[in-house]
């Protein structure tokens, strides 16, 4: 059971059933069943019991408001061109337009003069640009130019200086090299001659030693001698012993004599020998280090021509160096003064061609043109008038339509998007169509007081319900009733909500009239509730029963459902 059936109701629309029809009491829409069976008659007229028959329905929670039918689509043609006037008004209320239909033409006539101004202007400041731009282009392109050329040139020069360092220093490793072979030979020079004078005097010395030994040998001899021809003079005998003993005295000085000179004359041949040696190679350590000292020379000559062209390549390589950074500010200045050109170029468009694009924009807005097809339906302005802003014509789709409507807040937060809807416009037909609710307000209604300048809020919310097919007849501004289907609960069994009592600890029954006239409470429950019927589930009651409406003074403390 719902929550909002477990209190006791007041000031429901009970539906009262005399003579086989159901009246709804207190006035509203009547529903009228005839009740068949002569008992229940005869009861009513007997005791004047009010009943209702347990049938099967289709029960429907809704919401029933009134509302207007309106355009599913408005259009509100308006203009930013204010305070010209209008050269032609070209529909009248009732037309007929589509899409792109001309609806009115402001008076554009100075608008067009501002135009051409402008367009003047802009074609004279684009000719100013141009000038600047190619001044530009050609500063940048000569600074570019410049670099390459001048860049080149210096990196020759330092290309020659590098080759003439290099020569200088291949020439000095050349002279260096021959330097030390110089240096090498009069070491080996020196050595050979220390050597020699060696030799030289150990010769010397031996020539020294072997004449003294000779001269001995020579006195020895001719002592010898003399003693051996003493010895004759004195008339010895050659065989005698004496003579024979001063003979081999003298022979043997003779033989060494004879050796002494032979030595001495062998130690003076060496002698001499070694002497001219060595003067050959005094004259050769005397040559090399002719050779040395003139080598010397050369190699620091080739020495300073490797430090000269060793600065020349540091100060071409400098001066490159300072010569890029000086032609690379060049071409950055260049690009800098183009690039800020172009960005001077396209401010100075902007303002103008802000200003052209305005002006056509309010031209083109001079000419009101329909959006949509439709109807003209409001039409605020005449030819001749000046036009002060606001709403020039409204065009509505006379062929697409919507219910608009509100709903309190009490009602409000039952509804959702997309609920169906019973739609009835009496001046078309007395059926309803069907539709579907679209729109739902977040926020009440605000009313405008254009006296007081004030807005005030209200507690209803604005609906909208579209149909679902399209309805011949329909007409802009027709009333119409809406009847927004909460929930429909189909061919359950239900009475009047009157006939159910309600105990206080939540149990309710109804009185079922039996056939020997007597009533019975049975015990229910119920389900969906409308404004008049409730659904009643129970497996004691059946579809035909007689229900009983309980009267004020029946004794039962029960409360009405």
């Amino acid at each position: 059971m719902k929550d909002k059936q477990k209190t006791k109701k007041k000031g429901r629309k009970l539906p009262w059933v005399i003579g086989g029809v159901v009246i709804l009491a207190g006035g509203g829409i009547a529903v009228s069943k005839m009740v068949s069976g002569a008992k229940t008659a005869a009861l009513e007229a007997m005791t004047g019991t009010q009943t209702a028959v347990v049938e099967k329905r289709d029960l429907k929670d809704t919401v029933a408001v009134s509302g207007i039918v309106k355009s599913k689509n408005t259009s509100n043609l308006t203009s930013d061109v204010v305070g010209n006037e209008f050269s032609e008004i070209k529909v009248e209320v009732g037309d007929k337009v589509k899409k792109g239909d001309i609806i009115a033409v402001l008076n554009s006539e100075e608008l067009q003069k501002n135009l051409e101004a402008a367009q003047k202007s802009l074609e004279n400041t684009k000719t100013k640009n141009e000038i600047e731009l190619e001044n530009a282009e050609e500063g940048y392109e000569s600074a570019v130019s410049s670099k390459s050329t001048v860049s080149g040139r210096t990196a020759r020069s330092v290309d020659e200086a590098q080759e003439v360092y290099n020569e200088a220093v291949t020439k000095d490793n050349q002279v260096y090299n021959k330097y030390l072979a110089a240096y090498n030979q009069r070491v080996a020079c020196a050595a050979a001659v220390d050597s020699m004078s060696t030799m030289v005097s150990d010769a010397s010395a031996a020539v020294k030693t072997l004449t003294a030994e000779s001269d001995a040998a020579n006195t020895a001899l001719k002592t010898a001698k003399d003693a051996y021809d003493q010895l004759i003079a004195d008339g010895k005998p050659e065989d005698s012993e004496e003579v024979t003993a001063a003979k081999t005295a003298y022979d043997n000085a003779s033989a060494e004599a004879a050796k002494a000179a032979a030595s001495l004359k062998e130690a003076k041949d060496s002698y001499t020998e070694v002497s001219a040696e060595y003067k050959e190679l005094n004259d050769s350590l005397a040559e090399a280090y002719t050779s040395e000292l003139e080598l010397q020379s050369q190699l620091e000559l080739a020495n300073a021509e490797v430090k000269a062209a060793a600065s020349a390549l540091v100060a071409a390589k400098e001066g490159k160096s300072d010569s890029d950074k000086e032609l690379d500010h060049a071409v950055k200045s260049g690009e800098d003064n183009l690039t800020t050109t172009k960005i001077m170029i396209d401010e100075s468009l902007t303002v103008p061609q802000s200003e052209i694009d305005k002006l056509t924009d309010s031209i083109a807005q001079c000419v009101i043109i329909a959006d949509m097809d439709g109807v003209v339906t409001e039409l605020n302005y005449k030819a001749g008038q000046k036009y002060d802003g606001g709403t020039i014509a409204v065009i509505q789709d006379d062929t697409e339509f919507k219910v608009t409507s509100s709903v309190d807040q009490y009602d409000i937060n039952r509804l959702t998007k997309d609920l169906s809807t019973d739609i009835t416009v009496n001046a078309v037909s007395k059926d309803s169509f069907d539709g579907k609710l679209s729109f739902i307000a977040p926020t009440p209604e605000v009313h405008y007081d254009a006296t007081s300048n004030t807005q005030t809020s209200s507690t209803d919310y604005d609906i909208e319900v579209t149909f679902d097919e399209p309805v011949d007849g329909l007409r802009i501004g027709m009333s119409a009733k809406l009847v927004i289907n909460i929930e429909v609960r189909k061919d359950v069994l239900s009475v009047p909500s009157a006939c159910v009592t309600k105990t206080a600890d939540g149990h309710c029954s109804v009185e079922v009239q039996k056939d020997d006239g007597t009533t019975e409470k049975i015990d229910v429950q119920t389900g969906m509730e409308n404004s008049y019927y409730i659904e009643i589930i129970s497996d004691k009651i059946k579809e035909g029963m007689t229900v009983v409406l309980p009267t004020a003074d029946s004794g039962d403390d029960d409360m009405f459902y």
